[in-house]
């Protein structure tokens, strides 16, 4: 991997002991904030059963959004579910060859009986009367057998017809021919019992060998007969056999009647069973109440409706499941919160996690957290007032991504992202419809945070509100039309109302909101934005003015830092205007002792005349001068830490050094390097790029060696590449000036390379 290039290698621990107490704070605070306001408070006095009938004492609101059980209602669909089951026919598709079978049997036993008969009565003769009585005889002592096979008692006209027809094969046959006959079609005991199917039809399963083959649902009953249809079919077959005498037509008719029953047979059993599945798979009803909705008014009387939704209600916010919610809410957004700060922490985002910088992030986050849960109560308790506008419109109308604006403005475009998306994921916690509205602010805050964090001009304020209305009213769209509330028609009246608010917040009220805010958190907290730091830029201010009047020679100095400053800090992406600021008033304290510095002398040394020790104090001293000088005029916090930090903890002399601190923060340690810099380039005799860029080298190198931007927050990378910036500009500004002595570089400067001794 290029060390170079490597992000984790800076020169620094990269969060301090003051800073993991801020994240801590800000962690803490945004979590118990969140789990207070998202759950809602005690319950009113739910009326109980006694108050059946009775007018209810006051007013109550679903207190969040809930989805109340209604057993009622779940118990009317589940017997729904169960009626729309078709009931469960078995169609025995052997019935056919079952009845053939029986005949079959019975009339060989009464062949076999003939047959019996005939060898008892010896060789063939012809055949008398009693000859014919004693067969008749045989068979009677077999009609007990017979109907046993047959499984069927035959009355005795019957029995005597098919005595007197031997029990011939053509007799069998013409029998099994009329069953077959009445079982052509799937049969029914009865067919008004099937006028409960007409409208959901039945469910036939073919069944054979005892175990069911096939099923399928029949909704057109007309394909199924009942036994009295099939009787007729099989009179009708039997008159239409006139080769037989009229007293075996008719007994092979009735014998036939018998036979045939029901091939079509309701499964109770199964039935039951799948109506019992149906059931089971219908979800419970629930009731879904949307945060603020009315169960029931003042005055109005208890049905058991009210009553059933009021106990689901108390049920599903018992105490336990409030401080469940609560944990629920705080570990979602301390989640939130550990991995946007760690996503901004490893991609670079410089979001100053310094304790002046969470306690800005905590307020805002608070103040915004709480103004939408303002919004969401005030709709909820001017629902019925403002019900032809919609109460929608008054949580839209608070400017909540005001607070991710002004932390993009006062910290770094990635707190302000960073800001956007926590609140944006509390704000979708507190009421209904959460993601909608939670996706909504996030975007918006998103929007805002990136349009105001580097704006310099105040009308740009109004400009990006423009731009957040505009998408807040996109978005408002949207989430109408995702939720299908929306026609492609006018507009009704509330969706008009929600769209208006969307923009006028946007607009309107948070430019205003940024407006008056920031220049209070600007001096409550000692923060900068732009705005502010472009006014300082302009060289106007009187600390500077006063500058340039007792120390021109400091002056230029500065102004020169300020463009090295800006020049590295755009080079490596951090805060190029408070850079080039903080380089105009780093020296502000040699205003009050200018002859101490040369550059302010015209090259004379008065400080050789007097003692080491005074000498060396007066030097120093400029540092605390000029952070008392910059408190006195109100500098913002930032440009008074670049006052102290940019000379670190160098030596003086030989046993004296600066104050300090070190330099905690980018452009802090940008304005260390471009005053080494500027002042060792004041005195180059060469001002080639090349050479310049060996001279910026070598004073980054040193400040490495020294530690002094060991909490700076630099890679490798970052220090060469502000290197390169600065060479660059210093070339651009010295090129003009006459090229001198062209002497070749020392030993000391010629290819020194940039090495980091203190990892």
């Amino acid at each position: 991997m290029d060390p170079e290039s490597d992000p984790r290698l800076v020169v620094r621990s990269t969060l301090r002991h003051p800073e993991r107490l801020a994240v801590v704070l800000l962690l803490a605070v945004a979590t118990v904030a969140t789990a207070i306001l998202a759950v809602p408070g005690p319950l009113p006095e739910m009326p109980g059963e006694e108050a059946l009938g009775q007018p209810a004492p006051t007013t109550i609101r679903a207190t969040r959004d809930l989805a109340v059980p209604d057993e009622d209602g779940t118990r009317r669909r589940r017997e729904e579910a169960a009626g729309e089951e078709p009931r469960v026919f078995d169609h025995d598709q052997g019935a056919a060859a079952e009845v053939g079978a029986r005949i079959h049997g019975a009339f060989q036993l009464m062949r076999t009986t003939e047959a019996a008969w005939r060898a008892q009565r010896g060789p063939a003769r012809k055949e008398t009367r009693a000859d014919a009585a004693d067969l008749r005889r045989a068979y009677a002592a077999h009609r007990h057998d017979f109907a046993s096979r047959l499984q069927l008692w035959v009355d005795d006209p019957s029995f005597t017809a098919l005595s007197d027809a031997r029990f011939g094969e053509g007799v069998e046959w013409n029998l099994l021919g009329l069953t077959r006959v009445g079982l052509a079609r799937p049969l029914v005991a009865d067919r008004s019992l099937l006028a409960v199917d007409r409208e959901r039809g039945i469910r036939i399963r073919e069944v054979g060998s005892g175990s069911a083959r096939s099923e399928q649902v029949v909704r057109n009953l007309d394909g199924i007969d009942d036994l009295a249809a099939a009787g007729s079919a099989i009179e009708a077959g039997a008159a239409a056999l006139p080769h037989l005498s009229p007293a075996l037509r008719t007994a092979l008719a009735s014998i036939a009647i018998d036979l045939v029953g029901p091939s079509l047979v309701l499964s109770q059993a199964e039935t039951e069973r799948r109506r019992a599945v149906a059931a089971s798979a219908v979800a419970p009803v629930v009731i879904p109440l949307r945060r603020g909705d009315v169960i029931v008014r003042a005055g109005e009387r208890l049905e058991r409706r009210h009553l059933s939704l009021l106990s689901g209600m108390e049920a599903e916010t018992r105490l336990f499941d409030r401080a469940a919610m609560r944990v629920g809410a705080g570990v979602l957004v301390a989640v939130t919160l550990i991995v946007l700060w760690a996503a901004a922490a490893r991609l670079g985002g410089h979001i100053r996690p310094r304790r002046r910088g969470a306690l800005l992030l905590v307020l805002l986050f608070l103040a915004m957290l709480g103004a939408a849960a303002a919004g969401v109560a005030a709709a909820d308790h001017l629902r019925e007032v403002v019900r032809p506008l919609g109460a929608e419109a008054f949580t839209l109308l608070v400017p909540v991504p005001a607070g991710a604006a002004l932390a993009a403005m006062l910290l770094s475009p990635a707190a302000g992202v960073l800001l956007a998306i926590a609140v944006g994921s509390a704000v979708g916690l507190l009421g209904a419809p959460s993601a909608v509205m939670g996706v909504q602010v996030t975007l918006a805050s998103v929007a805002a945070a990136l349009l105001l964090a580097r704006v310099q001009r105040r009308r740009y304020v109004w400009r990006a509100g423009l731009a957040v209305g505009a998408l807040q009213v996109l978005l408002v769209a949207a989430g109408w039309l995702f939720a299908g509330r929306a026609r492609l028609e006018v507009p009704p009246l509330d969706l008009a109302a929600a769209l208006g608010a969307a923009f006028l917040s946007g607009a309107l009220l948070l430019p205003l909101a940024v407006v008056i805010l920031a220049p209070l958190l600007e001096r409550a907290l000692g923060l900068a934005t732009d705005l502010r730091l472009r006014d300082l830029a302009s060289l106007n201010h009187p600390a500077l003015k006063e500058l340039i009047v007792q120390a021109p020679g400091t002056w230029h100095h500065s102004v020169v830092a300020g463009t090295l400053a800006e020049a590295g800090a755009q080079a490596v992406g951090a805060d190029a205007l408070l850079a080039r600021v903080g380089a105009h008033f780093h020296d502000l304290g040699k205003g009050s002792d200018p002859a101490a510095f040369p550059e302010n002398t015209r090259g004379e040394n008065r400080l050789a005349e007097l003692p080491p020790e005074e000498a060396t104090e007066r030097v120093r001293r400029h540092v605390e001068v000029g952070v008392a000088a910059a408190r006195r005029w109100k500098l913002p916090r930032a440009v008074v830490d670049i006052v102290q930090q940019h000379h670190g903890t160098r030596l003086v002399s030989s046993s004296v050094r600066y104050p300090g601190p070190r330099p905690r923060s980018r452009e802090a340690g940008l304005v260390l390097i471009a005053d080494a810099c500027e002042t060792s380039a004041r005195e180059a005799t060469e001002t080639s790029p090349e050479r310049f860029l060996q001279l910026v080298r070598r004073r980054i190198a040193e400040a490495v060696e020294e530690g002094q931007l060991d909490e700076s927050e630099f890679t490798i990378g970052d220090l060469d590449a502000v290197a390169r910036a600065m060479a660059a500009a210093l070339h651009s500004v010295y090129r003009s000036r006459s090229a001198g002595l062209s002497q070749p570089p020392s030993p000391a400067d010629r290819g020194l390379p940039l090495q980091l001794v203190r990892p």
